[in-house]
């Protein structure tokens, strides 16, 4: 019961040595771990995908063997995961959780909110590999990289050039601030 409470009050004492995330109790941090050292001892007898925690093999072995336990409550849809039967019912419901700080927008997964977030901000994330464009969606930048399959050799140098120029620049802008 003592443990419950602590990963509920918010003091997250415990830091992890390789990455920046904190924990509440060192069981946890030492759990945590474990990820880093990418010791994964349970292995699936099936198709060979290995987890560090036992639960998450049992998990898998469920999408194997068809195991859906997790009932829509609005329809004879059935979930591996209670996460994705609680999101799937709100496509029944209407909830819409994820609400946009910016505008009236609500979303019912927190991933369309992300994607929405990105018209207010200017967030090109997806960026090409064969140019300087920069898209806010991967399906933006899929469209695009198909339009690069009919570049001609001197089109693939001038971009890569220009690709590189810009990647000079943030670079530069980036040692500027810096002491």
């Amino acid at each position: 019961m003592k443990q419950h409470l602590l990963r509920h009050g918010g003091d997250k004492p415990y830091e992890c040595p390789d990455c920046p995330k904190k924990f509440p109790t060192i069981s946890d941090l030492a759990s945590h771990k474990v990820m880093h050292r990418q010791i994964k001892p349970h292995v699936c007898d099936i198709c060979g995908n290995a987890f560090g925690k036992a639960y998450q093999l049992k998990k898998h072995k469920m999408y194997h063997n068809g195991e859906k336990p997790h009932k829509c409550e609005y329809c004879e849809m059935r979930f591996v995961c209670k996460d994705h039967q609680r999101r799937h019912m709100r496509t029944h419901t209407g909830e819409k959780p994820y609400k946009c700080k910016y505008c009236e927008r609500a979303f019912a997964q927190s991933n369309d909110l992300i994607k929405h977030l990105r018209t207010h901000l200017g967030e090109n994330v997806y960026k090409c590999e064969l140019c300087p464009n920069s898209f806010r969606l991967a399906s933006e930048l899929r469209v695009h990289f198909a339009e690069h399959k009919h570049d001609d050799e001197e089109t693939r140098t001038r971009n890569r050039q220009a690709l590189a120029d810009e990647e000079a620049k943030l670079r530069v802008g980036s040692k500027l601030g810096k002491c």
